[in-house]
């Protein structure tokens, strides 16, 4: 697709950003998040734990979005670059479709000692040199769309009290990692 479009898409991402820092604005007339309330009987919009501690579902016009819960930012580190995984899973050009695509099923759950050990591997070579934490505890976080495919999310938590994660939608990238961190109180950028 065109530069353009990428920056449709990037401009849309960038809203729900806003909307994710302040949820009185999504409540306006014409804006970007809908009632999850009318999301159709199958759509599953509640977070189970230990991820509704830092994730939530957007019901958007959209579809359906999985981002920070209120009081967190995900980030790509440097960028202030927000990340959200649709359930409308598009490069660019999402379509309005708004509770048409939604989530099916979310399942979050801590990685056991040999799975966190093989996930964490290539993130810490990649952002720690190699370094592995004291203490480092990490989670699984899945979310299969209505549309077909789904995304997986592998959050580490390395004792600093903020995540670093990756998404695997379908290939994992843990080059990639971003931040999922307390939004600043003091209205500071992240």
């Amino acid at each position: 697709r065109t530069a353009g479009a990428g920056a449709a898409l990037r401009g849309r991402l960038t809203a729900l950003a806003l909307l994710a820092a302040a949820p009185a604005a999504a409540a306006s007339e014409g804006g970007l998040e809908v009632d999850c309330r009318q999301a159709p009987a199958g759509a599953v919009i509640e977070v189970p734990r230990p991820a509704a501690a830092f994730a939530r579902v957007f019901c958007t016009r959209y579809g359906h979005v999985l981002g920070p819960a209120d009081g967190w930012v995900w980030t790509f580190p440097g960028s202030y670059a927000p990340v959200f995984l649709p359930a409308q899973m598009v490069r660019s050009d999402p379509l309005p479709v708004g509770h048409e695509r939604h989530f099916t099923a979310l399942r979050a759950e801590p990685l056991a000692p040999a799975e966190l050990e093989a996930r964490y591997r290539p993130l810490g070579e990649e952002v720690f040199a190699g370094a592995r934490p004291k203490q480092l505890s990490g989670y699984r976080l899945e979310a299969d769309s209505n549309g077909g495919g789904g995304h997986a999310l592998y959050a580490f938590d390395t004792g600093a009290g903020e995540y670093w994660a990756y998404g695997c939608s379908p290939r994992c990238k843990p080059q990639r990692p971003f931040l999922i961190m307390r939004q600043p109180s003091d209205g500071a950028e992240p």
